[in-house]
């Protein structure tokens, strides 16, 4: 079958078949029919339409329609920022900060007994989590969550911790100690009370960037945001 050797194939063909596709049927049509007439056989007035010259046009039909969404598709797609010296400037001074940075990098604090734990970033964002949790700030508690997550969930977010942490309202919380595996990954050690019960548990952190890309934490390049976005308990 060549589609575009046909109707379909003429820049006003769509244009001028649509009085046909779209015509009124308002009686009973019972002999054998030749056009794509759309109303007429989804409602049922037209039932003789099952033949090869009905299913042809139908067919020519579609692929023009998946030529226009495949041309409106790349009408969408931008093209990427043009090349600039001063650019891969900037690209190379960051690519050279960041081996900098984490050939430098020094896991920070593990527990309370080290004078640097309650200044620590990730210990105050953790502190922090389990606040809001406690408070039940389930909007403010969005900003833990990884950006992937964050536009996955959209404008639904704040519900959908609500739905993970509503039957586990915490009493107490503390965080014990801080696993740090990586430059950009640690995982968090937290005692946590409620009405029912106590329990440690480990909570795995990521320190990423605006865009959703890890970064050698402690550079100030990033913030700590949970790896998964359900609840702990």
């Amino acid at each position: 079958m060549q589609a575009w050797d046909s109707v379909v194939g003429h820049h006003q063909g769509l244009t001028n078949i649509m009085p046909v596709f779209r015509r009124d049927v308002k009686r009973l049509v019972t002999e054998p029919i030749y056009e794509l007439h759309r109303n007429g056989i989804v409602h049922g007035m037209m039932v003789s339409y099952g033949n090869i010259v009905v299913a042809t046009k139908a067919w020519n039909y579609l692929f023009s329609i998946v030529d226009w969404a495949d041309d409106r598709a790349k009408q969408k797609v931008t093209d990427p920022d043009p090349f600039t010296w001063s650019g891969l400037v900037r690209s190379l001074q960051k690519n050279e900060a960041e081996r900098q940075a984490l050939e430098s990098w020094e896991p920070g604090p593990s527990d309370s007994s080290d004078s640097r734990w309650a200044g620590d970033e990730l210990v105050v964002a953790a502190n922090e989590y389990l606040e809001l949790w406690h408070r039940q700030n389930y909007g403010h508690l969005v900003q833990y969550l990884q950006l992937s997550a964050r536009k996955r969930l959209g404008k639904g977010a704040p519900a959908e911790l609500r739905r993970n942490y509503s039957d586990h309202p915490l009493s107490g919380f503390e965080v014990l100690s801080i696993d740090r595996r990586a430059p950009a990954i640690a995982v968090v050690h937290m005692r946590l009370l409620t009405s029912e019960r106590e329990e440690v548990v480990e909570d795995r952190w990521i320190y990423e960037d605006e865009e959703g890309n890890p970064r050698v934490s402690g550079t100030g390049s990033g913030s700590w945001v949970r790896l998964f976005d359900g609840c702990p308990l």
